[in-house]
């Protein structure tokens, strides 16, 4: 069948599992309208610190693509929102539970995986501690991550603003965002939910300057 569409002048739209889906622009005057597909990733990174604010859980991935400290994080999954995703990323690569309270910055580039454009969210999370109110003891996820500890907020700086092999230039921007508000979290972007214009579809989170 896919031969046959090809062949009568039908173009791949997006496939997912064992489903196609091709298309045929109709008007042979007018350059196509139909949007393309799937013209994003979206990564969130959770940098979760400790209730006190001292400590940040930081890991190092199995392949080595940081020789450094970096933050738990990676893609979110279909109909996860940002917060959402932060934590189960840091819960599956930590073990840790952890909140997010805001968003401390993003960053958007172009040309990724498959020819993609990539939004990497970076969240300001806070851990909870165990019952007796010790933090709780980071298990790396087997396979992905070679190791995952708590480590203090001035370590992770210098490990970003100093390692001249890899620099961070995005993680050293976080960081002094980290130092303008002493830690607070008073500049990050918060998320309030609203209702949808569209009848029958969900609250949508909107992302805007704190305090408003």
């Amino acid at each position: 069948m896919i031969p046959l569409l090809g062949s009568s002048g039908f173009t791949f739209h997006r496939a997912l599992g064992s489903t196609s889906h091709l298309y045929l622009w109709l008007d042979p005057s007018s350059p196509s309208r139909v949007p393309d597909y799937a013209t994003h990733h979206v990564g969130v990174g959770g940098l979760v610190l400790s209730p006190c604010g001292l400590h940040i859980l930081v890991v190092r991935e199995e392949r080595g693509n940081y020789s450094t400290w970096k933050i738990p994080g990676g893609l979110s999954e279909a109909g996860e929102g940002l917060g959402e995703a932060a934590k189960r990323e840091v819960m599956e690569e930590t073990g840790v539970k952890a909140e997010a309270r805001g968003v401390l910055a993003f960053r958007h580039t172009h040309g990724s995986q498959f020819g993609r454009s990539d939004l990497y969210f970076i969240c300001r999370m806070e851990a909870k501690t165990k019952g007796d109110g010790q933090l709780q003891v980071p298990v790396p996820q087997e396979g992905e991550i070679r190791e995952a500890r708590w480590i203090t907020v001035e370590e992770f700086r210098r490990t970003v603003e100093e390692d001249a092999a890899k620099p961070h230039p995005v993680m050293q921007k976080v960081m002094e965002i980290m130092s303008s508000d002493g830690g607070s979290g008073s500049l990050d972007i918060q998320m309030t939910m609203v209702p949808s214009i569209v009848p029958g579809r969900l609250p949508s989170p909107v992302y805007h300057p704190p305090n408003l």
